[in-house]
């Protein structure tokens, strides 16, 4: 016979947290660096990933061009699994 005790309701635990740190303005025709202050409680993240109006990009773009407005996102994960997506509007000047 085995027990299992579970510490927590969740397997997944705390998600991370993620903040876009992109202007909400920028200037049209630039390039601009997709940037975010993310963090993990367990320091265990393993993926972030951006989208630009629900496209997911190539994890090997780290900057936009903007002709207009779009939106913005960023979507990280932990190694248990656990997910945020982060969004932000950012308008082309």
């Amino acid at each position: 016979t085995a027990r299992v005790a579970l510490a927590s309701s969740s397997a997944t635990g705390s998600p991370p947290t993620a903040t876009i740190t992109v202007p909400s303005q920028v200037t049209c025709g630039v390039p601009r660096a997709l940037t975010a202050n993310v963090s993990d409680p367990n320091n265990d993240i393993v993926s972030t990933r951006w989208l630009v109006n629900g496209t997911l990009l190539a994890s090997t773009v780290s900057s936009v061009t903007f002709t207009c407005t779009r939106e913005i996102a960023v979507r990280v994960r932990d190694a248990r699994g656990a997910t945020t997506t982060a969004k932000k509007v950012v308008s082309c000047l």
